[in-house]
């Protein structure tokens, strides 16, 4: 897949802002193809970052999207990058904040914060059918030694979780998403 122009200039704001953990481009033409849905149902980011995630889902998306960030001078500089893009509302602060704005037919979790503790709610937040993406997965043959023989507490409430059907993706050789799907 060709990268978007907007991913492109959404990358050199990243180096600009010394921001090292924007969403990978095998992740983004995986949520690209998501967003691609000819459905104009409206999309959820968690964790703007320097907007490289946001930028593969505009670049693709027919409804909305809302994003949300924490750190004040990233939503600045999403929000400048978008400017130009009015189906995307860049939002500074909490990520439950971002919830009213659903029900969503797809939500991206890139927030730490929400990938571990924020499941139900996000759930709650997307419509029947609609699809959730947790990215930045190590597959478990890439493990630190440190890491094998304990619990992955995120995958294990994402995979496990009783309204979600899911399956963990791989993206590349050595990263890995966990797909969704809501119930119902």
């Amino acid at each position: 897949m060709r990268v978007p122009t907007l991913v492109r200039e959404a990358q050199k704001s990243a180096v600009r802002l010394q921001f090292e953990k924007s969403c990978l481009d095998e992740v983004g033409e995986f949520l690209a193809l998501l967003a691609a849905h000819p459905s104009s149902f409206p999309v959820l980011e968690v964790g703007t970052g320097a907007g490289v995630g946001t930028a593969w889902l505009a670049s693709h998306a027919a409804g909305p999207i809302y994003t949300v960030e924490t750190e004040a001078r990233l939503a600045d500089a999403a929000r400048d990058l978008f400017a130009a893009s009015p189906e995307v509302r860049v939002i500074h602060g909490d990520w439950m904040a971002a919830l009213n704005h659903g029900p969503f037919g797809l939500i991206f979790v890139d927030a730490k914060p929400a990938k571990q503790d924020g499941a139900d709610q996000l759930v709650a937040a997307l419509q029947p059918g609609g699809w959730i993406v947790l990215d930045d997965l190590t597959p478990r043959e890439y493990w630190p030694e440190a890491w094998r023989g304990q619990p992955d507490r995120v995958r294990d409430q994402w995979l496990g979780h009783p309204g979600l059907i899911s399956v963990e993706v791989r993206t590349s050789e050595r990263v890995a998403v966990i797909l969704a799907r809501r119930k119902g």
